[in-house]
């Protein structure tokens, strides 16, 4: 009987504890599916503010509401770091110290566009990809394509751009606004735990802020600042609403890659000269547990990775001990010297480089200068210390002759082992660097002394763009007698030249361009455009080859032969253009477009179906779009002109007010043999704004032929 009533107990307590677990199980797999587990991993979100000044946020003490909701969270429960640096005041070196925790002379990553990192930096999403993190990336600048190498880790890099013909004044990037967009439509894949990054870069020149922000600023940076914030806002409403972000478990780490000079030495902007502006950047953590504080201790942007290798309990502790930044967990003791750096002013305008090390608070610039100031009590930099603080001097300055030693290996990229330089130039950024680079870098002209030319170039493009050709000679004139080396004036030059009908000067300016940078692709799309011009399409399509083979990414150059196939109409050669585009990983809205037309022109149906899915996919409110899917669905030729009333129908009342897709569904019902719906849609096309003066004689030809059938007009169904 013992033994059975023991058995029958030990069935009973199995049974106990087998509910137990199970029900731990529900309870455990519950919590998990919440996100509110005790033991479950962070999420871990970085948002970067490019080109953000600290000192333009509310929380850092500016008196205009350019970010109240990122102001508000971060003092209600966030950590807000009040000296916050930054490496280099250019968009990809700052983010690669940023994702690998390491300073210029150990990354080497000295300029934008011309170098690539190396597989062997690991980065934060290669650590977080280690530790079992899914990991998102979703930029908002062609500065950043994964070409350039921080893609490495990443389960998803987002780096599609709106691209297309770049104008003088514009260049690659998309807003705030389309990059949340872009991370919604995948927010469903961000399985926890996460780690995902979102880079917006709105407050980079030129500002042009949309509606209503335009008109609450006097000054359009602000308004960019502003409208990044409302899609910040945007964000963290709907990662909330989704519950796939927990505030009590998961952390945010908010942060500039470098600030913006605003003039205040004579910059406009940023990445030529390292001044406390464009150095200093705002840094803010959200963690849980916080109710919002201030820490005043002196950070870097090299900082944040060791504090995710935390975050992400990364068992490896020498990944760590290789990195340059400290744990922001860890700042009671004094933060080492932060190295900083930038190569724009040598690699884009053959002027000295700068490097600096600032050692709180005494910052050293060295280029063919020594500049020392203690940045906490001189930020204007109006006091150079180097002969009154001796010690502090001598410190700084012999570490920095072993950094410039260490950079001055990589001061000359291999520039044929580059792409995307087309775009990274519309930046501004790449402009002079090529073959017969100055031997001594740093013996070159300081560029605090040449800050006025570059300040002058850039306020002088207006009279380009209103098109006043005489007072922008007499200007960029004085520029080139300055700097008589300067690509980008002697660009310019060839473009004002052209428009005041000095063509053989013109053609001068654009050949010095190309000998003094053989191995930018720039040179050549310029030089092909202007004898494409000039209907010498022999010598524009050697240029535009050229440059392709300097550049195999180059969007405009592609574009720019299309236009000479069509010239020459060879739509054989043109379908070739966009094919060899697209082999090359080319993803541009006006290509796409190209190829649907030409291909359904040829009868390649399902390649023009194809083309027009890659075109909607970059931007599906285009109207061109719309139009380009009517001839699909309405030719009749087409095998999907089946579908042609249903398309009708769906299409929006804004899409018929030009003549094209009456035009369209007018041949269908002809073909059709409905003639009255025929005719009432020649009626209706003849009615809107012509894209060229043949389309009404060949409406009107419709027209009459149907009228002398005495056929009547039939509106179709889908007639709003």
């Amino acid at each position: 009987m013992r033994n059975n009533n023991h058995s029958g107990s030990t069935r009973c307590i199995f049974r106990l504890l087998f509910i137990a677990v199970f029900v731990l199980f529900v309870m455990n797999r519950v919590s998990a599916k919440e996100g509110t587990s005790s033991g479950a991993k962070p999420n871990i979100l970085i948002i970067t503010l490019d080109t953000t000044r600290a000192d333009h946020l509310p929380c850092y003490g500016y008196s205009l509401a350019t970010m109240p909701f990122l102001s508000s969270i971060a003092q209600t429960g966030g950590i807000i770091y009040e000296k916050a640096f930054t490496t280099a005041p250019l968009t990809y070196p700052a983010h690669v110290s940023l994702f690998t925790g390491l300073e210029p002379q150990h990354h080497l990553i000295l300029d934008n566009g011309f170098y690539r990192l190396g597989k062997d930096k690991e980065t934060l999403a290669t650590l977080a990809k280690k530790a079992g993190y899914t990991t998102f990336a979703y930029v908002s600048a062609a500065i950043l394509d994964k070409v350039y190498g921080l893609n490495q880790g990443f389960d998803l890099y987002d780096d599609t751009m709106r691209m297309g013909k770049s104008t003088f004044s514009m260049y690659k990037e998309r807003s705030a606004s389309q990059v949340v967009d872009s991370a919604i439509k995948s927010m469903n894949s961000w399985r926890p735990p996460y780690f995902t990054w979102i880079h917006f870069y709105d407050p980079h020149d030129p500002y042009i802020p949309p509606a209503p922000y335009n008109k609450q600023f006097k000054n359009p940076y602000d308004g960019e600042l502003a409208f990044m914030d409302s899609q910040i806002k945007r964000l963290f409403e709907i990662l909330k609403s989704s519950k796939i972000w927990h505030p009590e478990r998961d952390w945010a780490i908010i942060v500039g890659d470098h600030g913006e000079d605003l003039g205040d030495f004579g910059e406009l902007h940023h990445g030529l000269l390292l001044t406390p502006p464009t150095i200093k950047i705002p840094m803010i953590i959200l963690k849980p547990g916080l109710k919002g504080s201030r820490n005043n201790s002196f950070v870097s942007i090299t900082d944040v990775a060791p504090t995710v290798l935390e975050l992400l309990n990364f068992p490896d502790s020498k990944t760590q001990a290789k990195m340059d930044g400290t744990s922001l967990n860890s700042m009671g003791k004094k933060h080492p010297p932060l190295v900083l750096s930038t190569l724009m002013p040598y690699l884009s305008f053959r002027w000295s480089p700068l490097i600096g090390e600032l050692d709180y608070p005494y910052l050293l610039v060295k280029g063919s200068k020594n500049v020392l100031i203690n940045i906490e009590l001189d930020p204007k930099m109006l006091n150079n210390l180097t002969t009154k603080e001796k010690a502090a001097f001598t410190s700084l300055n012999s570490s920095l002759e072993k950094i410039k030693d260490m950079l001055m290996k990589v001061m000359n990229p291999d520039l044929k082992n580059i792409e995307n330089l087309e775009q990274i130039r519309s930046l501004g950024y790449v402009g002079s660097a090529g073959k017969n680079m100055p031997a001594e870098p740093f013996n070159l002209p300081d560029p605090k002394d040449k800050i006025w030319i570059y300040r002058k170039f850039m306020e002088s493009k207006k009279l380009i763009i209103e098109q006043r050709w005489d007072e922008a000679s007499k200007e960029y004139s004085v520029l080139l007698k300055a700097d008589p080396s300067n690509t980008l004036v002697l660009n310019a030059l060839g473009t004002i030249y052209e428009n005041m009908g000095e063509i053989a000067k013109a053609e001068s300016s654009l050949l010095k361009v190309k000998d003094l940078i053989p191995d930018m692709d720039y040179p050549y799309l310029h030089l092909g455009e202007f004898y494409m011009i000039h209907d010498r399409l022999a010598e524009a399509e050697k240029y535009f080859r050229t440059g392709l083979q300097k550049n195999r990414r180059n969007t405009d150059i592609y574009l720019d032969l299309v236009q000479i196939a069509l010239l020459k109409k060879d739509l054989n050669a043109a379908l070739s253009t966009l094919n060899e585009a697209e082999n090359n990983g080319i993803k541009d809205l006006d290509l796409f477009l190209y190829k649907a037309t030409f291909s359904r022109n040829k009868g390649a149906w399902q390649d023009a179906a194809n083309a027009l899915n890659n075109a909607e996919s970059l931007d599906p409110t285009d109207g061109r779009i719309i139009i380009e899917k009517g001839y699909l669905s309405c030719e009749p030729q087409s095998p999907f002109q089946n579908k042609c009333e249903s398309f009708m129908r769906k299409v929006a009342p804004e899409s018929l007010r030009t003549p094209e897709l009456w035009t369209a569904a007018a041949e269908w019902y002809n073909s059709a043999r409905q003639y009255g719906k025929s005719l009432y849609c020649w009626l209706e096309a003849y009615k809107r704004p012509m894209p060229n003066q043949n389309w009404p004689k060949i409406i009107q030809k419709h027209i009459q032929l149907l009228q002398s059938k005495k056929i009547t007009p039939v509106a179709p169904d889908w007639v709003k």
